[in-house]
């Protein structure tokens, strides 16, 4: 996904991720990319994030989903795009139901492209378990 920054569509989309992680119930299935969102005074270097994009993440949660990189690395800051001022962001992000986020593994960051400017964001890199007889 490609969350809007900083609009009126931004909040729409929210709202729409919300709607279609709560109507997955119990199929397997992964939300993931460039939410330009993050959790104030956690993924980002210098303010920026508010309170209506952390309560995002919190209706994730009650939604029956979970950040996945943040449920496994619950005190860690790294960033995933930086600003011209070289502030850092981590705006990338994995979910997954909480009935299936076991089945990721190995979820991290990579900066390979940036010097090669294929992206100014980090890739998300993550493994996901043979589903075979689990659903």
């Amino acid at each position: 996904m490609h969350v809007p920054n900083r609009s009126d569509e931004k909040w729409q989309f929210h709202d729409e991720v919300i709607a279609q992680f709560s109507n997955f119930g119990s199929v397997p299935a992964i939300g993931f990319g460039d939410t330009n969102t993050g959790v104030p005074g956690v993924d980002e270097e210098s303010k920026f994030f508010n309170k209506k994009e952390a309560s995002w993440f919190s209706r994730i949660e009650t939604a029956g989903w979970q950040e996945v990189w943040r449920e496994r690395n619950p005190d860690a800051r790294e960033f995933t795009w930086y600003s011209n001022h070289s502030n850092g962001f981590r705006l990338d992000q994995v979910f997954a139901p909480n009935h299936f986020a076991d089945a990721i593994s190995n979820i991290r960051y990579g900066w390979g492209g940036r010097e090669a400017k294929l992206s100014d964001h980090a890739a998300i890199v993550f493994d996901v378990a043979e589903l075979t007889g689990r659903f």
